[in-house]
């Protein structure tokens, strides 16, 4: 039996029974938050468990509860990778949102025990506790832990209906070696079982923003490279605005040749 059979037989297994392996894990924690887990790992495929695949449930976010499942991801059918910029519903002033990237792929690039997805959203996410809303403060006071979020694109759109006022779209203009390379840079952080213990949720500093610019940042050159830090005698002291404020990713995108094409949808 060929190795990706052998993982498809055992896709979503340890959801069987129990229902539901993490639960307990996960049962005082923010309910659409989870660290992804990796399975199994043989060259070009993966599996893992805690990929979000939809959001259950009515009222405010922080009510909802998510469908938690197995995936097997191929990077042989990787194709694009874009990042998507809401912009919060209560942030009309100062236009403050929330980035993340969505990787495309062609048939069989992703599949999960109710079928092919064939997209994986990578979002980094301030864990908080059961019910608890994020606040920007709190955020800026380092009082969150980190997780990604490893999901499909069709899961990210409900969350963004829920949250955000509309959502930017932007294709990166990046070579297909450099898209192979982010996934993979972006598949081992969010699967390091060290990495959420490294460093705290900071709104400025360790943002969904900021490490989006890092995942970025390690596929380019070193002359295309976005300027991250500010440092005083080879100390870093702050994130340059260009990597943490929603409103210029767009534009850092642009000035970098590093934006294909956009498109806005309104939520």
């Amino acid at each position: 039996m060929c190795v990706q059979s052998e993982m498809l037989n055992h896709l979503g297994s340890r959801y069987q029974n129990p229902s539901d392996p993490y639960e307990e894990e996960y049962s005082q924690k923010y309910s659409l938050i989870r660290d992804p887990k990796l399975i199994t790992q043989s060259g070009p495929l993966w599996t893992f468990d805690n990929y979000r695949a939809g959001i259950l449930g009515e009222g405010l976010e922080e009510e909802r509860s998510a469908v938690w499942t197995s995936a097997l991801v191929d990077l042989t059918k990787l194709k694009k990778v874009f990042w998507c910029l809401g912009q919060f519903r209560d942030s009309k002033v100062l236009k403050l949102g929330h980035l993340f990237s969505v990787a495309s792929f062609g048939p069989g690039g992703v599949i999960t025990p109710s079928g092919e997805t064939n997209t994986l959203a990578i979002s980094y996410e301030a864990m908080r506790g059961k019910g608890v809303e994020y606040s920007l403060w709190s955020g800026i006071n380092g009082c969150y832990s980190t997780s990604f979020v490893l999901g499909s694109f069709k899961d990210m759109l409900q969350k963004a209906d829920l949250a955000y006022s509309q959502l930017e779209i932007m294709e990166l203009a990046l070579s297909e070696e450099q898209i192979k390379k982010f996934l993979i840079y972006a598949l081992n952080a969010a699967m390091d079982p060290q990495a959420p213990e490294i460093k705290p949720y900071h709104t400025v500093n360790n943002s969904c923003i900021t490490k989006q610019f890092d995942l970025l940042n390690h596929v380019l050159s070193p002359q295309k490279q976005i300027r991250s830090w500010f440092s005083i005698s080879e100390c870093r002291v702050m994130r340059t605005p260009v990597t943490f404020w929603p409103g210029l990713v767009k534009t850092t995108l642009e000035k970098g040749s590093l934006l294909r094409e956009t498109q806005s949808l309104p939520m």
